[in-house]
């Protein structure tokens, strides 16, 4: 649309031959990003199609809103959610927890025993007969019974494997948060960043907007030259286009934050 309305301003001699070639050179890299953009989706969206098995995405087209905007909490809030949300940090805790487990039954297994125990009888010890069938003479004995196991090779061998693996889920857990945390932190610093940017690129739009409404009320009063309507109409052209760049830039940590966060559906 803006270069048509330049092809018509030229043919009407009020645009130099340089301006058209200028929006002509524009129109031509806009449309070659294009090109790379949708050879990009269809290489995309086969491979999802492969990964999924459902050849219906190719009839899908994606919905992206690619000005929205998200509010983040603080570093150690998201510190605590990431660790709390993360599918893999989850899945070596529980395998610690399981290793616990079986160090302790390990552990018990090597423990000395020690038993109290308690026996008792009666019996009679007269002879006549009528008086043996009373059974007053109680017995009772009382002991403690004390057992160490002397061979467990067995069971310490594997007491002992559990400790390495126990070892080495810990330290796995540990590098992992920190990678983890890492790039969170920078991830968020990132976008806080581009959400103050994307808030001056809009500023800069609506400058150049009013810079070009000025000029084009001067240039109708004949007061001002049609090439410095040109030349605001570029500037509002060009900060337009580095609120899509950034918007998209913005896009794509963001997706990476939600990947991090385990929160993409």
């Amino acid at each position: 649309m803006y270069h048509a309305k330049n092809v018509k301003m030229f043919r009407s001699n009020l645009v130099g031959k340089i301006s058209l070639l200028q929006s002509t050179n524009e129109l031509k890299q806009a449309q070659q990003n294009l090109l790379m953009i949708e050879a990009q989706l269809k290489a995309h969206t086969k491979k999802l199609v492969v990964t999924s098995g459902d050849s219906s995405i190719f009839q899908k087209v994606p919905s992206f809103k690619l000005y929205k905007l998200m509010n983040f909490p603080d570093d150690t809030e998201a510190t605590n959610k990431l660790a709390s949300s993360s599918r893999l940090l989850q899945l070596l805790n529980n395998q610690k927890k399981q290793l616990l487990l079986l160090e302790r039954a390990y552990n018990n297994m090597l423990l000395p025993e020690l038993d109290l125990v308690v026996s008792g009888k009666l019996q009679n010890n007269k002879t006549s007969y009528q008086k043996s069938t009373k059974m007053d003479k109680p017995e009772l004995y009382v002991g403690v019974q004390f057992s160490m196991p002397l061979s467990q090779t067995t069971t310490r061998n594997k007491r002992k494997m559990v400790h390495v693996q126990l070892r080495q889920v810990r330290h796995e857990i540990e590098q992992l948060k920190k990678h983890f945390n890492s790039e969170l932190l920078s991830m968020l610093s990132v976008l806080r960043d581009y959400k103050n940017i994307l808030s001056k690129n809009r500023e800069n739009i609506r400058l150049a907007q009013v810079q070009t409404v000025e000029e084009l009320r001067l240039y109708n009063q004949g007061r001002r030259d049609y090439f410095y309507v040109i030349e605001s109409r570029n500037k509002e052209h060009t900060a337009r286009l580095h609120y899509i760049h950034n918007a998209y830039e913005y896009q794509v940590i963001l997706l990476q934050y939600l990947s991090l966060m385990d929160k993409l559906v």
